[in-house]
């Protein structure tokens, strides 16, 4: 499940690449999955 977050929050990144508020917000999820599953 962790893993699955952070393929996810990886896919964003690359995704959005070009608008930073999505960088930012993908950091943020990534940041928050990180917590939630650890």
């Amino acid at each position: 499940m962790h893993y699955l977050c952070c393929e996810t929050s990886h896919k964003l990144l690359q995704n959005y690449d070009n608008r930073k508020q999505m960088r930012i917000a993908s950091r943020l999820f990534f940041v928050l999955c990180a917590f939630i599953f650890d």
